[in-house]
């Protein structure tokens, strides 16, 4: 059985968002006629697991629109609460210290930190790369990774985001799309190996009704937020 790395350095989350932008944007292509909202599950054998793609449209966006919620969803971390995901506890957000420039296509970097109410018996903490890529005129991609670093909190269990994962949001006219693309081998439930066995065996047997609920619930919530206007309260200040 083959894992990936559960976290890596900077450098080397970096070089794998890069790397995944032409596969993530074809499939944000793939799946651009969507009007309402879509959840599929897919095997993805580079990361020897699946891949969850959950799509959200709204109607009566344009630029603005986009950029707003993509800040949004870059300073995340940072929100008192999401209004769009209520397990979101409490994080952090930082701006990436590195002693080389970003590449061109990356526009900001941040190492992010960030806590997660799933209804375990104890939350799921995050520490994570966080690039702000900019693929294409009238997309935003906010790519995660699972990066290596010590965890500031406790009493909390260690989990991981794996390559390609990300929220990518594009414009098609006025239909704004987000593309919430994830990559998870499981919920840190047991062992890391043990734990990606029990949940690639709930996948295959479609068990995994509850983890498709969530996405859809959060697809419906990021609905009602955008038209609601709470991105656009939301939005940090320019910097």
């Amino acid at each position: 059985m083959r894992i990936s790395s559960l976290e890596v350095d900077v450098d080397t989350a970096l070089n794998e968002m890069l790397a995944n932008v032409p596969l993530v944007m074809s499939w944000v292509k793939q799946h651009s006629d969507i009007r309402d909202i879509a959840v599929q599950r897919f095997w993805h054998a580079p990361a020897n697991t699946h891949i969850y793609h959950t799509v959200a449209a709204v109607e009566g966006a344009g630029q603005v629109d986009l950029d707003t919620v993509a800040e949004v969803f870059l300073h995340a971390n940072q929100l008192e609460s999401q209004p769009w995901y209520p397990a979101f506890i409490s994080g952090r957000l930082q701006p990436l210290a590195s002693v080389r420039p970003l590449p061109t296509a990356v526009h900001g970097a941040y190492t992010g930190e960030a806590c997660f109410d799933f209804g375990l018996p104890q939350p799921r903490y995050y520490r994570q790369l966080i690039a702000d890529i900019r693929p294409a005129p009238s997309t935003r991609m906010i790519a995660l990774r699972s990066i290596e670093g010590t965890a500031e909190v406790t009493g909390a269990v260690r989990a991981y985001t794996l390559s390609p994962s990300a929220d990518v949001f594009s414009l098609d006219g006025n239909r704004l799309l987000w593309h919430h693309i994830v990559t998870v081998y499981g919920a840190a439930l047991l062992p890391p190996k043990a734990d990606y066995l029990l949940m690639r065996l709930l996948r295959i047997l479609h068990l995994d009704f509850r983890e498709r609920q969530t996405y859809r619930d959060e697809a419906k919530a990021f609905q009602q937020c955008f038209h609601r206007g709470v991105f656009s309260a939301l939005r940090p200040p320019e910097q």
